[in-house]
């Protein structure tokens, strides 16, 4: 969706020092963005830093820009040297070639706030789901309005998946709105624990899926909060069971790495007496 709105971004980039962007989570700004002005500057003139709260989402990032600029490109390993990360405790991927480097946000707050001068030579900086309010963007945030002043040439971009935006434009003492750029792409439909009832002829769901279902409402009516998590566990897994036949997959999230392997060893159980197999894949940046 993000497409059909880049000469609007481009243009209010090249004409302001701070572009905030918002738009919903699934529109492609995180993977879109930086090309878009790679290309509108030229690869060969941008050097740009592009700021990810987790680890896991500058990683991935990384191998799906680098992919889809070497497509561009027309020369995939050009897109691999182009594009780069660097991350805490030494990881660094890149070469004399790199023209745009992925970050966490950790890593540019000690960048930023040890070597500020560094962005004197950078066309662009984009600091990525400020809607986090993670405590390592907020201070990216705050060192990055005092390096403003110093490197003038500077192209900052925030992007946001909610219109909390609003509290940047203020803090940065932004004269023009925030940029919509777009709804997510695939439509969702949200579902609650009482809907479980009424869904379950539409589902198919069995005896274990409704069993899990109610007892988990029990436990919301007594306010019994030491059996809640595991009967969500139960009923998340059920479900995942029911939903994910050959060919789909089922995204589970959860609060924390105790559910995480909680959730993994119902999986674990069943392997030696289910006839289906599932691939159960545990995704935190413990893992």
């Amino acid at each position: 969706p993000i497409d059909a709105h880049r000469e609007t971004i481009c243009e209010h980039i090249r004409k302001h020092s701070i572009t905030i962007i918002h738009g919903e989570t699934g529109c492609g700004k995180s993977s879109r963005i930086p090309q878009m002005l790679a290309e509108d500057v030229g690869v060969e003139n941008v050097k740009m830093y592009v700021s990810q709260p987790r680890r896991i989402a500058a990683t991935s990032l990384r191998k799906r820009v680098a992919n889809e600029l070497g497509k561009t490109l027309g020369d995939k390993a050009l897109g691999d040297n182009l594009v780069g990360l660097r991350m805490g405790h030494g990881v660094k991927v890149e070469t004399e070639k790199t023209r745009i480097w992925f970050c966490t946000a950790g890593y540019l707050v000690l960048l930023a706030s040890h070597h500020p001068n560094v962005f004197q030579t950078h066309t662009h900086l984009i600091i990525d789901e400020i809607h986090e309010r993670s405590v390592d963007t907020d201070l990216l945030c705050y060192i990055v309005k005092g390096i403003l002043q110093k490197c003038p040439r500077l192209k900052v971009i925030l992007m946001s998946a909610t219109i909390a935006a609003e509290i940047y434009r203020d803090y940065f003492d932004m004269d023009t709105d925030p940029l919509f750029v777009g709804s997510r792409r695939c439509k969702l439909t949200e579902h609650f624990l009482e809907d479980v009832m009424e869904l379950k002829d539409h589902l198919a769901l069995g005896k274990a899926e409704m069993q899990a279902a109610n007892e988990l409402t029990k436990c919301f009516k007594s306010a019994n909060f030491q059996k809640m998590a595991f009967n969500q566990h139960k009923l998340a897994f059920h479900l995942a069971r029911r939903l994910g036949t050959h060919g789909r997959s089922v995204l589970i999230f959860v609060s924390g790495m105790a559910a995480i392997e909680a959730i993994v060893g119902m999986f674990d159980d069943i392997k030696t007496r289910s006839q289906t197999e599932y691939m159960v894949i545990p995704i935190h940046s413990d893992v």
